[in-house]
């Protein structure tokens, strides 16, 4: 069996990034070591964006420049309301990371294609895909209706980055996902670990994701009986989705890393039954209060 492939997501270089990880300021060393060693133990794929803190300067300044990388990064939707504008984004990313072109380019939002003032914004990034700037035109996405809305409207994205995990299971059987990764639509699953709050002590927990609780238990104990670690667990339930082609993992160190990519695929066959789900009000990082 082929298993999806993993890619490095820089959000976690940021400093605000994940529910469990110390609010520093960007920590050069750490984010170095992290680079570093994704490209050691054989990850060549990398998730970035302008947002994500100095993540895509610390890639131009750490990737090896003779491996044959592969970069996406994200666009806004501020940054989409023309074709200078597009490209000035873009530009900026390949200078800050040092490379050619991207590999998939993301709106970073729905709204970059509903609520933006460009009508030719499809055209627009389709003229600087054939002009080499990047290969793919990719969407992140939250929910199997925005997937509907945007395929209904916009069947010119070949990539969707989709939020999933062992505890928000909402598109694993997914009609229309798999009928469109069929069809050779791509899919990148990110917040395998949901920003860190699957990686937890139940003790360690906040009162304001008290619902979170019952799934988060039910999680630790299943690891606990079945003599596996939570990465293991969250890892092998992203790469046994029949449809997925990437999986996003982060990390906080290099350490970490290592046990991500290490990990053992194998889903013990009795998850489904023993794992709970999350509620709604704790599956989406936006809404969570701070």
């Amino acid at each position: 069996m082929s298993f999806p492939r993993l890619i490095f997501g820089t959000a976690s270089l940021a400093s605000n990034y994940g529910i469990s990880n110390p609010k520093n300021d960007t920590d050069e060393l750490r984010a170095s070591e992290l680079i570093v060693a994704a490209q050691k133990i054989g990850i060549s794929n990398f998730d970035t964006a302008p947002v994500y803190g100095d993540a895509q300067l610390l890639l131009g300044k750490y990737l090896e420049k003779e491996v044959a990388n592969q970069v996406d990064s994200k666009i806004s939707t501020v940054d989409c309301i023309s074709l200078k504008s597009i490209l000035s984004s873009i530009q900026l990313s390949l200078d800050q990371i040092r490379v050619d072109h991207l590999n998939v380019l993301y709106l970073h939002e729905e709204d970059a294609l509903f609520q933006t003032k460009n009508p030719n914004l499809i055209s627009d990034l389709q003229r600087l895909r054939e002009l080499g700037y990047f290969k793919k035109i990719g969407i992140s996405i939250y929910s199997v209706d925005q997937l509907e809305k945007v395929r209904a409207y916009f069947p010119q994205i070949e990539v969707f980055q989709v939020p999933e995990n062992i505890c928000d299971r909402r598109l694993r059987d997914s009609k229309i996902v798999e009928e469109l990764a069929a069809a050779g639509t791509e899919f990148v699953v990110r917040s395998i670990f949901l920003q860190g709050l699957l990686l937890m002590k139940p003790t360690d927990i906040h009162a304001r994701m008290s619902s979170a609780l019952p799934a988060i238990e039910s999680l630790n104990k299943f690891a606990f009986q079945e003599k596996r670690s939570l990465i293991d667990l969250c890892l092998a339930y992203a790469m046994n989705l029949k449809w997925c082609s990437g999986v996003i993992v982060s990390a906080y160190n290099a350490q970490q890393l290592r046990q991500v990519v290490t990990s053992n695929y194998l889903l013990p066959s009795n998850w489904e039954r023993e794992v709970k789900v999350i509620p709604d009000e704790c599956i989406d990082p936006r809404k969570w209060s701070t």
